[in-house]
C-alpha cells in the first residue's frame, strides 16, 4: 500500500499544481490550434449544419440545437452548445476556434484528473505522477487534434468532476454537504451523457469508488475484506444514476436507429456474435496496451482486429490466454490490492461501450482510451512508486530509466504524430504510408482533393487537384486489385464512385461516365447515389438525342434506374 503520509492538507499547493498542469496540457497541444478541418465527420457533423451553429446570438444557436437535434447521427447537445460558442467567437467556418476549444479542454481534463486523484488517494505525489504521465500520452493526439474529439474531452471533464464530487460526498463531515455533492453528481451525469453517450457507464465507476474509497485512501489495508454494507449502500445511491443512463441510452439508440447506422451490415447473431466478442475484444485490448505503454507508428485506422479478419489458432489461443490473465488479475487484486482494484475495474467499466456488444462499429480507436487511460497509468505508477521507495539503489535506477524511456517515447511519438493532423493531405498520406492501409483512407483523401477541386475558380488548379484525386484512386485499385468485380470487393465501391464523379467534372463522354458508374454498381448494386446519377445522366442524354429511337431507349433506361433508385 502506498503511504498517504505525503498528503497535503493545505489546498493551496494542490490548486497551484492543478493550474500548472492545466498550462502544461494546453502548451503541449497548442500547435493544434492552427490545424485545418479534417474530411472525416468534420464536414458531415459540423460544417454541413450552419442552421445549428452559425448564429449571431448564442440564444438562437441554443434554441436551434435543442429543438433541431433530430434526425442526426450524434444528438449530443452539450458538445453542440460548445461548438456554437466556438462559432460565435471565431466564426462558423474558422477551424481555429474549435481546435483552441479542444486544446483548452485537454488542459482542464489534466487539472481535473489531478484534483480527483488527490481527493481519491489523499496522496499529492501519486496524483501528480498519474496526471503528469496522463498528460504526455501520445494516444491523446487524436481526440485533442481532431475537432470531433470534443465529445471525448467534454465527457472526460464532466466524469472527473462527478467522481471528485463522489469523493467529497464520501468524506463530507455534514449530511448537508454530502447531499449537496450527491445532487451535483445527478447534474453532472446528464452533462457527460449529452457530451458522449459512452458516459453511460459512469455510474459503475461511481459505485466502485464508493465501495473501494477506504482502500484508496489508505484508511484500511488493501487486503482487508470489503465492507458489504458499503456495497449495498453504493447500489442504492447509484440507482437514480442508472435510471438516467438507461433513459438517455434508449433515446440515443432511437436516434441512431432513425439515422440508419446501427450494425453497419453486421449479420452475426447468437453464439457467433459471442464468439466474435470473446475473440476480437481481447486482441483489441492488446493493441490498446501497446499504444499506451509502448506507442509506435500511431494511426487513425487500425485494420486489425476486426470481424472480417481470419484468425489462426494462435490468435484464438492468445485471446483465450488474455481472458484468463484478465480474470486472474481481477481475483489477485480483489484479494490483495483492493486499492488497485478500483483502477482495474474502472478501466474495464469505461471500456464497456467500446466492446461492440450491441452496436457493431470500430473495434480499435485511440480516442476510446482518452479518459480510461488514467486507470492504466495508476495501475503502473502506484506499484512502481512503492518499489522505488522501498527498493535498493539498483531498483530505483531501473525504475527511473523505465520512467524516462516511457515518457520520452510518448513525447517523441506525440511530437511526430501531432503534425500529421495539420490537414487532410498530411493525415491521410500518413495513413496510406502504414502497413495494410485501410481503403477508407484512400477514399477520404481522394474525396478531399475532389471537394477542394470543385471549389476552385481556376481551371488549372481544379484539374491539378482532380489529377491528385484520380491518382489516389489508382493507388487504391493497385493496392487491392485493378477494378475488381465481385461482392468481396464491395468496400471499394465508394472510391470507385470518386473516380466516376471526377469524370463528371472533367465532362468525360457519356460512354466513359456510364462505364465508370457501372463499375461501382457491380460492386454495390444498390448504391442509391449512383442509381440516381445514372438516371439523370441518361435523361440528359435523351434530351440531346436527335434520333427518336435513341431518345426512347435512353429515356427508358433513365426510368429503369429511377425505379431502382426509388425502390
Amino acid at each position: 500500500m502506498y503511504d498517504s503520509s505525503t498528503s497535503m492538507d493545505n489546498r493551496f499547493p494542490g490548486i497551484i499544481t492543478a493550474l500548472l498542469l492545466l498550462l502544461v496540457g494546453i502548451v503541449s497541444f497548442l500547435p493544434a490550434s492552427g490545424f485545418d478541418f479534417i474530411n472525416y465527420d468534420d464536414g458531415r457533423i459540423l460544417l454541413e449544419h450552419p442552421e445549428l451553429y452559425d448564429h449571431q446570438h448564442l440564444g438562437d444557436a441554443t434554441k436551434a440545437i435543442v429543438k433541431e437535434h433530430h434526425p442526426r447521427e450524434e444528438p449530443l447537445i452539450v458538445r453542440d452548445l460548445t461548438w456554437s460558442i466556438d462559432s460565435w467567437l471565431f466564426g462558423f467556418g474558422n477551424p481555429r476556434g474549435y481546435h483552441l476549444g479542444n486544446v483548452f479542454l485537454h488542459g482542464v481534463v489534466v487539472a481535473l484528473l489531478f484534483l480527483f486523484m488527490q481527493g481519491a488517494t489523499g496522496n499529492y505525489l501519486i496524483a501528480l505522477l498519474i496526471s503528469a504521465t496522463f498528460s504526455c500520452l501520445a494516444i491523446h493526439v487524436e481526440p485533442v487534434a481532431w475537432v470531433m474529439g470534443r465529445k471525448d474531452l467534454l465527457a472526460a471533464a464532466f466524469s472527473l468532476v462527478a467522481l471528485t464530487a463522489v469523493c467529497k460526498m464520501l468524506s463530507a463531515k455534514s449530511r448537508r454537504s454530502a447531499v449537496t455533492y450527491y445532487v451535483l453528481t445527478l447534474i453532472l451525469l446528464p452533462l457527460a451523457l449529452l457530451s458522449k453517450i459512452s458516459s453511460v457507464t459512469l455510474p459503475g465507476s461511481m459505485f466502485l469508488l464508493g465501495v473501494l474509497y477506504p482502500h484508496l485512501r489508505g484508511e484500511v489495508q488493501p487486503r482487508s475484506p470489503l465492507a458489504w454494507n458499503r456495497v449495498g449502500r453504493g447500489l442504492i445511491l447509484v440507482l437514480p444514476h442508472l435510471l438516467i443512463s438507461g433513459i438517455t441510452t434508449l433515446w440515443y439508440h432511437r436516434s441512431l436507429a432513425s439515422f440508419g447506422i446501427l450494425n453497419r451490415g453486421y449479420q452475426a447473431s447468437g453464439l457467433q456474435h459471442v464468439r466474435n466478442l470473446l475473440q476480437i475484444n481481447p486482441l483489441a485490448f492488446l493493441c490498446y496496451l501497446r499504444n499506451i505503454y509502448v506507442p509506435w507508428d500511431i494511426r487513425f485506422f487500425y485494420p486489425w482486429p476486426n470481424v472480417n479478419a481470419v484468425y489462426s489458432w494462435q490468435h484464438v489461443a492468445l485471446a483465450a490466454f488474455l481472458l484468463l490473465a484478465l480474470a486472474t488479475l481481477t481475483v489477485v487484486l480483489f484479494r490483495y490490492r483492493k486499492d488497485l482494484l478500483f483502477f482495474h475495474m474502472a478501466f474495464l467499466c469505461m471500456m464497456v461501450p467500446y466492446l461492440n456488444i450491441v452496436f457493431i462499429g470500430i473495434w480499435v480507436a485511440n480516442r476510446y482510451l482518452y479518459l480510461s487511460s488514467f486507470c492504466l497509468m495508476a495501475l503502473v505508477v502506484i506499484p512502481l512508486t512503492e518499489f522505488f521507495r522501498r527498493g535498493t539503489i539498483g531498483v530505483r535506477v531501473a525504475i527511473a530509466i523505465l520512467a524516462v524511456a516511457f515518457i520520452g517515447n510518448n513525447l517523441v511519438q506525440t511530437y511526430c504524430y501531432l503534425p500529421k493532423w495539420q490537414n487532410d493531405e498530411s493525415l491521410w498520406e500518413h495513413e496510406l504510408s502504414q502497413p495494410s492501409p485501410d481503403v477508407e483512407a484512400f477514399n477520404v483523401l481522394a474525396s478531399s482533393y475532389y471537394r477542394e477541386a470543385i471549389q476552385q475558380t481556376s481551371a488549372g488548379n481544379c484539374e491539378a487537384l482532380l489529377t491528385k484525386a484520380s491518382s489516389v484512386v489508382d493507388r487504391a485499385l493497385l493496392h487491392y486489385g485493378s477494378y475488381p468485380d465481385g461482392s468481396d470487393f464491395s468496400f471499394l465501391a465508394r472510391i470507385l464512385y470518386v473516380k466516376a464523379i471526377i469524370g463528371a467534372v472533367r465532362n468525360d463522354s457519356f460512354e466513359v461516365r456510364c462505364a465508370a458508374y457501372m463499375r461501382v454498381l457491380r460492386l454495390k448494386p444498390n448504391f442509391e447515389t449512383v442509381l440516381w446519377e445514372l438516371a439523370m445522366l441518361h435523361y440528359r442524354e435523351a434530351l440531346g438525342a436527335h434520333d427518336a429511337k435513341d431518345r426512347h431507349d435512353l429515356a427508358g433506361t433513365s426510368l429503369a434506374y429511377y425505379e431502382r433508385y426509388t425502390r
